[in-house]
Parts: C-alpha cells; structure tokens; sequence
C-alpha cells in the first residue's frame, strides 16, 4: 500500500512523497525494517532520515544493515525535498584525494551549496548545505534506498 502526501515547494506545486512499505510476495508480510520505520519516498528512493547522533562510520554501518547506503544526492529535486523534509545528518560523501560518493563517483558541486572546513572528510547536510565534518563527530544520519 503507498501512502502520498502532497506538499507545496517553491519549484513544483505538484512534487510528490510517499511512504513505500514492501510486502513479501510469499506471505504478504512487511519485509525486515521498511514497514516499522519510517521511509519516505520520493523518485526511485526511499529514504530515512535517523536522529540517534552516530560517527560516519557507524551510520554507514547502519545504513548497510538496512541494506541500503548513505544519502547521495544526485538532482536538484531530491535537494528540494530533503529540504522540504528538514533533513539533516550524515550523507555518502567522503574526501580521500577528492569529494567521491560512497559508490565512487564524483560530486557535482554545481547541485548544492558545499561548505567545506580544512582537515574535515566526511559530510553532512543541514537544508540546502553540505557541510564538511569530522567523521568521528556524532551526527543524525540519512539512508538511502534505491527502488
């Protein structure tokens, strides 16, 4: 059963988000922890956003128990409903000799504001920004599942 909720942005009157529980086709059940927690979709994702504070590590950890990852943001409407959401907490996004995703691409800057601190490889987002941060810093997390 999908649930939509629809919501005014300053882009698209029309945007839509929706929580997407999965069945099990063999027993008509809720599978693992999608249908008792709270996902919200919106695109080909279901995202959730987690307020315990975690280190980056630990939040990536998290997110692949849920057999999903951290947050990538890859289009200018996922910013928007984040935004919309009042999402904030770690995403994919770590420095090693550049700013890759956790999937190995590259970021593209021109998507969102990017606030980078000197010595700081890990990142986080706060409405419209991405902010870098101390991976070992305790922060709310956001993972991402692709539909």
């Amino acid at each position: 059963m999908i649930f939509a909720i629809v919501f005014s942005s300053r882009e698209d009157q029309n945007q839509k988000i929706s929580t997407v529980p999965t069945l099990s086709s063999k027993t008509g059940e809720c599978s693992c922890d999608l249908c008792s927690t709270h996902w919200i979709g919106f695109g080909n994702s279901s995202y959730h956003l987690f307020s315990q504070a975690r280190t980056w590590v630990e939040s990536h950890a998290a997110c692949a128990e849920l057999n999903s990852h951290l947050l990538k943001i890859d289009t200018k409407g996922e910013l928007e409903i984040l935004s919309v959401l009042e999402a904030k907490g770690w995403i994919g996004l770590q420095i090693s000799e550049s700013w890759l995703w956790e999937d190995g691409t590259t970021v593209n800057e021109n998507l969102f504001e990017f606030l980078k601190m000197d010595d700081e490889s890990c990142a986080y987002i706060e409405g419209n920004y991405v902010y870098t941060a101390n991976c070992l810093s305790g922060k709310s997390y956001i993972c991402e599942l692709t539909i």
